[in-house]
């Protein structure tokens, strides 16, 4: 094995003698067949390393900074250019004057970068179909259903979005509230009180859309307790802020004023609108309908006592299927024969009832007489959702005998509600809604908004 320590003294600068020495090689001579007369490869530039222990790009190209320095250095050449002797190997290849075989050391230089394996990918092999019918093995319908049951560790917290976001604060349109807005010049906003809001519940309540018809009866076994005003009254109110035609039929088979207190000027009746031939549209049906301010329509009585008309179950049963055509939302004044034949008609198409009688002890009893008599015939689904409806006709309703009767009646209906006195609606020819006082106009609204709360179940008793 040949000794390099002289000749790496004596050629290499002082700091390449740190880099690792060659492995030894066995003295072994290769016996190499004759290469075959090919025209090499052009060799590629040997990249030294760098002292950051990187690769020295300046060592491939000689006119770099420090190129020069290097060539002059390097072993095997004197400075004047001429040959002094082999450049040694350095790294893991053979010494100096060592064969090799052309195999394993090619013309490249012993410090070119290793070739990096590229692999390429194979498409001979297909990829397999799913099977038919192929589906998870848990149904994702079960897997991802909501469970109930499912207990929670720790109590949950809500986003409150009132807390985190203001908002709009509604100006009053009435009262003190309403002064302060304006005189501000919308300023200070202290918002609608709560007379207002419950006003504005009121009102978006009676407002409030209808899936199909809806139907409201006025029944009493006594006369003379301001049924057919009440009814009148709160027709009004339904008629004025749901925007909508809203119609008022006389059930009164004796000559109801029904008519009268709503349009004096109605010269048509249920006849009239029963023999018509035409009704194919709302127009035609507007022409045997009277109206008030309110916008509220009335299908009035006969009046012609030279040709009376015997109201009976069927011909109610016919005008009620042709007022449907045309108006959503109907009321419908009965007389006080609660035994007539056209109560059972009535009651089988009503939604809620409206059970009228006055503040007095004969008023009491003629409305306990009336819930009685439906609860005999098995009308309590209905019952529970009627109003009993205490007007106080006569101005004398004292606050122990609406208790009492709120007490002993109401748990058997919806609600107990009650009219104060008024003198236009119990004296007035033709009632007109913004003559009476605020007391009664309000008690009339929070009337309908009580009725309309059965609006979203239109013909749940239907059948």
């Amino acid at each position: 094995m040949t000794d390099n320590s002289d000749f790496m003294a004596r050629y290499l600068r002082p700091h390449d003698n740190d880099l690792p020495a060659p492995p030894p090689v066995d003295d072994q001579r290769v016996t190499v067949g004759e290469p075959e007369m090919s025209q090499p490869a052009a060799p590629q530039s040997p990249q030294m390393p760098s002292p950051a222990g990187g690769y020295d790009s300046r060592a491939n190209n000689p006119g770099q900074a420090g190129g020069g320095e290097r060539a002059e250095s390097r072993p095997g050449r004197s400075p004047s250019g001429a040959d002094t002797g082999p450049e040694p190997r350095i790294g893991g290849g053979p010494s100096p004057g060592q064969p090799s075989t052309a195999a394993e050391h090619p013309s490249a230089s012993a410090w070119q970068l290793p070739t990096p394996i590229h692999f390429e990918p194979r498409f001979d092999q297909a990829i397999e179909p799913l099977p038919d019918g192929w589906a998870p093995r848990v149904d994702p319908a079960e897997r991802w259903a909501p469970q109930a049951g499912t207990a929670v560790s720790e109590p949950r917290r809500h986003i409150q979005v009132d807390e985190v976001v203001k908002q709009r604060r509604e100006p009053a349109e009435m009262g003190w509230r309403k002064v302060v807005y304006v005189s501000t010049g919308h300023l200070v906003n202290l918002g609608a009180g709560p007379p207002e809001r419950r006003l504005l519940e009121w009102k978006a309540r009676i407002s409030a859309n209808i899936p199909g018809n809806y139907q409201i009866a006025a029944v009493s076994v006594k006369g003379g307790v301001g049924k057919t005003r009440v009814t009148a009254g709160v027709g009004s109110v339904f008629a004025e802020m749901r925007k909508q035609p809203v119609i008022a039929i006389d059930a009164n088979p004796t000559y109801g004023g029904l008519g009268r207190l709503v349009d004096p000027t109605v010269r048509t009746s249920v006849r009239d609108f029963l023999a018509a031939e035409d009704l194919v549209d709302y127009p035609r049906a507007r022409f045997y309908t009277g109206q008030n301010k309110q916008g509220l329509e009335v299908l009035a009585g006969n009046q012609n006592v030279a040709n009376p008309m015997a109201l009976e179950a069927r011909a109610f049963t016919d005008t009620v299927s042709r007022a449907r055509r045309f108006y959503q939302l109907a009321l419908i004044d009965c007389g006080a024969e609660i035994e007539h034949s056209v109560i059972p008609a009535v009651l089988s198409s009503s939604d809620a009832l409206m059970i009228v009688g006055s503040c007095s002890v004969e008023g009491g009893l003629a409305v306990e007489t009336a819930i009685d008599w439906l609860a005999a015939r098995n009308g309590h689904d209905l019952l529970k959702r009627s109003v009993v409806v205490l007007n106080d006709s006569y101005r004398s309703a004292s606050k122990d005998f609406i208790s009492h009767v709120t007490e002993a009646l109401g748990k058997r209906v919806h609600s107990v509600k009650t009219i104060p006195w008024d003198a236009h609606l119990r004296d007035a020819v033709t009632l007109d809604f913004p003559a009476m006082n605020r007391r009664t106009q309000l008690a009339l609204i929070d009337l309908a908004a009580e009725l309309a709360g059965g609006f979203p179940t239109a013909g749940a008793l239907a059948g």
